[in-house]
């Protein structure tokens, strides 16, 4: 039989092991109970019993292993309607609110799935389980305790007999006819005993024969339960990806803008009113907004500097130097600025890395080289306001501390000591600028890495 082997090694971890031999009788043709458990001083009786408990026992770890699957999934189905009843996407519009409200209309499904597999599981599962109990405890209390009084009453007949033999030897005419008598009466037991144990024995077949069809049963029930919710959670995960399908970003905003916008107008400012002259207050005037869209791409949160940057717009949470030459630490408490010489000499001893720029470019953070040895001319801040003229929006002026290679088309090279009017300064701690050295700039190249340059 397949399952020969398996069953061979698994009898070494039973109560029925200390019974285990594996040279059968070639005398045994039967697999009836009634014929297989006899032998020299009923040897059978014990391994019948031991058998008999052993199911007692299983049919009890089956049933507590119910009870607990039962528990975990009613449990899981409880915080699933919970969490059902959580809210889930309240300021949406459209078919995203859509997509979220299926979400959580089929996780209120599945709760309640669950739910019906709980009450189908103690049903069909738990229920007949502690039926079978009750039957197994029925057969003990009535059958098997029957034929342990007459086992009992068999084995003192015997001992009976025993002794009267040993004493007949001894005194042959005085107890031979006690002798005699006691056989009679072991006879009489023993053919009672056959008869009693084979009806045993054909019981506790029968009942084994059951239980085993049953265990079967109720673990095939089970799979089916357990296969079931699989099925239905897999449909409700469907339902949601379906609703999903449909979610578009473009299509979200102009459900929003068509139904919650406020209009293209824009009111130019007040007007001049000198009421000394009683001028007529005249009616602010309107256009319509025409902008070009910027498509900007909000970057990832950028990795924490090892060491304080110089300027600390470059990274969150790194002391921040603002245009007055004051910084702020990451408690928010202000501290005194580096000099631009102070932060020349610490280049010398830690070259930082530029924050990573976000897509569609992957940068590769450039090493930045030692300070060039002639740095440009510095330009007196007179001169970089006659530079700037033409650069509107300037916010204020930084100085470089490290050579820097530009990677990418738009960023710009420039050398240690340079002087770069800052234009804007997004939080990704890639700014925008230009060198007030006009004859180097290259049109189109604006970008520079914060945390290459210190305040001017």
């Amino acid at each position: 039989m397949p399952g020969g082997p398996l069953a061979i090694g698994s009898n070494q971890t039973t109560s029925l092991s200390k019974y285990f031999h594996d040279q059968p009788d070639p005398a045994q043709t039967s697999s009836d109970f009634c014929n297989s458990f006899w032998g020299p001083n009923d040897g059978g009786v014990e391994v019948l019993f031991a058998r008999m408990r052993g199911a007692a026992r299983t049919m009890n770890e089956v049933q507590g292993f119910w009870k607990k699957r039962i528990a975990i999934e009613e449990e899981y189905a409880t915080k699933l309607a919970e969490l059902a009843k959580s809210p889930l996407g309240t300021d949406e519009i459209g078919d995203l609110r859509v997509a979220l409200d299926t979400l959580r209309a089929e996780t209120d499904a599945q709760a309640a799935q669950r739910l019906t597999v709980v009450q189908t599981m103690k049903r069909d599962i738990e229920t007949p389980s502690s039926d079978f109990i009750g039957k197994q405890n029925y057969h003990k209390k009535i059958f098997q305790a029957s034929i342990e009084k007459s086992y009992e009453a068999k084995q003192t007949q015997e001992k009976y007999v025993e002794k009267a033999r040993e004493k007949s030897q001894q005194t042959v005419q005085a107890s031979e006819k006690d002798h005699q008598n006691l056989v009679r009466a072991l006879g009489d037991t023993c053919k009672r005993w056959e008869e009693e144990w084979k009806t045993y024995c054909d019981q506790s077949q029968a009942l084994e024969e059951e239980r085993i069809e049953f265990i079967k049963d109720v673990v095939w029930a089970y799979a089916n339960a357990v296969s079931t919710v699989c099925v239905s959670e897999d449909e409700s995960c469907e339902k949601i990806r379906v609703n999903l399908e449909l979610v578009e970003a473009e299509k979200e905003m102009g459900n929003f803008v068509k139904y919650y916008g406020t209009g293209p107008v824009i009111l130019e400012p007040l007007l001049f009113t000198s009421y000394t002259h009683r001028s007529h207050p005249g009616q602010p005037k309107q256009r319509l907004a025409a902008f070009s869209r910027s498509h900007v791409l909000i970057p990832s949160m950028p990795a924490l500097p090892e060491e304080p940057q110089e300027v600390g717009r470059a990274e969150p949470g790194a002391a921040s130097i603002a245009p007055s030459g004051i910084t702020h630490d990451a408690s928010g408490q202000a501290v005194k600025g580096t000099s631009a010489g102070e932060d020349t000499q610490q280049s010398k001893n830690q070259q930082p890395q530029p924050p990573r720029l976000p897509s569609p470019t992957t940068r590769r953070p450039p090493s930045p080289t030692t300070p060039a040895a002639p740095p440009p001319a510095q330009t007196n801040p007179s001169q970089a306001a006659q530079s700037t003229d033409e650069v509107p929006n300037v916010l204020f002026y930084v100085k470089a501390l490290y050579d820097y290679k530009a990677t990418i088309p738009e960023e710009f090279d420039f050398s240690a000591g340079d002087i770069i009017a800052v234009t804007a300064t997004p939080d990704d701690g890639w700014w925008s600028g230009m060198l007030l050295d006009d004859t180097r700039r290259i049109p189109g190249r604006t970008v520079f890495p914060s945390n290459f340059v210190c305040l001017f």
